[in-house]
């Protein structure tokens, strides 16, 4: 798994449920509580006012800066990852294709109004 798929679980977790800590990683992408640190602390030196440290949640909480790069903030890519564990490939270069599925129009929602639900 790369980089910018990791990055892509922080950003959805940390997005839709408002902070992240390492439990979630470590279940999401099978790291250890170490590799899922240095992933938080690069990801942190990678975008510095994304995300502030709370020690009382004992989680990293979002910030009015959080600006995500590797999610596109539907609730449907959320909920595609939360019910099939979908983690979506990054290309670095472009590819030809010859055939193109096509989606349903993404649903935009609020994070504000889906983390009470999501906690519920």
């Amino acid at each position: 798994m790369d980089t910018a798929q990791r990055y892509w679980m922080l950003e959805l977790i940390a997005f839709w449920e408002g902070q992240i800590n390492t439990k979630p990683l470590m279940t999401a992408l099978g790291l250890t509580r170490q590799s899922v640190s240095h992933l938080l602390t690069q990801y942190q030196a990678d975008y510095p006012n994304a995300l502030t440290y709370d020690a009382t949640q004992k989680a990293y909480q979002v910030t009015d800066d959080f600006a995500p790069q590797f999610i596109d903030q539907t609730v449907d890519e959320y909920f595609s990852w939360l019910n099939f564990g979908r983690i979506p490939t990054f290309f670095q270069e472009p590819t030809q294709r010859s055939q193109y599925c096509i989606n349903p129009l993404p649903r935009f929602v609020s994070p504000q109004v889906m983390r009470p639900l999501l906690k519920a």
